[in-house]
């Protein structure tokens, strides 16, 4: 029981620090999502953030940042391609991070 929450536990934390690459580089460039969600399903706890509504689900497999297709649109590829490439960037650094804590 105890692998099952934390392997739980450890998907949640992935899943969030690639949403938060997605949602931290749309913030740097104007855009403001709608949501951002971690989990699928019912809503488990919400809040309202800044103009984001931040949403937690209990099924702990996947999460989202809405952003709008047509704010999207407007800024440049390389701005668009930089939002798409930030929340893979995101679970890279927290690789590291947790290789290095573990080595210590």
């Amino acid at each position: 029981m105890l692998d099952i929450i934390s392997n739980a536990l450890s998907l949640l934390v992935i899943i969030t620090a690639h949403e938060l690459g997605h949602y931290i580089a749309a913030r740097r460039y104007g855009i403001i999502p709608p949501t951002f969600s971690v989990g699928f399903g019912p809503t488990l706890y919400a809040f309202l953030y800044k103009g984001t509504q931040f949403k937690f689900c209990p099924i702990p497999f996947g999460g989202a940042v809405s952003i709008p297709p047509a704010e999207l649109e407007n800024l440049t590829s390389r701005k668009q391609i930089s939002i798409l490439l930030a929340g893979p960037l995101a679970n890279l650094v927290l690789s590291i991070c947790i290789s290095i804590t573990m080595v210590m």
